[in-house]
C-alpha cells in the first residue's frame, strides 16, 4: 500500500457507523443537490455573478482607472 492509501484507510474504519457519504443520483433534470423551482435559480446565478464580477470593474471606473 502506498503513504497515501493508509491513512485513508485508517479514517475509513475510524467512521462511526451510521454516518454516509453524499450521493447523488444524476437522473434526467435532477442534477442538482437541491430542489429548484422554475428558472428562479438561474436568475439569481445571473444577479448574483454579475454584481459580484462587475463591482471589481465598477469601483475602478469609480476611481478613475479607464480615464
Amino acid at each position: 500500500m502506498s503513504i497515501i492509501a493508509r491513512p485513508a484507510l485508517r479514517q475509513i474504519a475510524k467512521a462511526p457507523r451510521g454516518v454516509r457519504t453524499v450521493h447523488i443520483e444524476n437522473k434526467v433534470n435532477e442534477t442538482m443537490p437541491f430542489k429548484t423551482k422554475g428558472g428562479g435559480f438561474g436568475v439569481k446565478l445571473t444577479i448574483v455573478s454579475a454584481i459580484g464580477l462587475g463591482t471589481p470593474f465598477f469601483a475602478a471606473w469609480y476611481h478613475g482607472a479607464f480615464h
